[in-house]
């Protein structure tokens, strides 16, 4: 997965070459793009740039697909530790002077 500079996220594969005489030629191939919202938690780990790991589920394409379009169905986890939100909460309450000695 790769964040665009323009906004959305592509997918891509690495395609290896079956036959070792090719061994070193592995191409990059792109399956697909996620349109998703600027706060969507995914868009943000890749900004941060989390490690994630990705599996592809399903690819449909248009001629099989009901609709007339391609889909690609993508599982992804993180570590929940890295997806945790570095800033400090903020403060609710402040300190108040009731317990204060007088």
């Amino acid at each position: 997965m790769q964040l665009e500079e323009y906004g959305p996220v592509s997918v891509h594969m690495k395609k290896t070459s079956r036959f070792r005489i090719f061994r070193n030629n592995n191409a990059s191939i792109r399956l697909g793009i996620l349109d998703i919202s600027e706060k969507h938690p995914l868009k943000i780990a890749l900004a941060r740039h989390v490690k994630l790991r990705v599996r592809v589920v399903e690819l449909v394409p248009k001629h099989l697909s009901a609709h007339g379009k391609d889909h690609l169905f993508v599982s992804v986890w993180a570590d929940p530790d890295d997806m945790a939100d570095t800033q400090p909460a903020p403060v609710i309450f402040s300190k108040s002077r009731i317990n204060d000695p007088v």
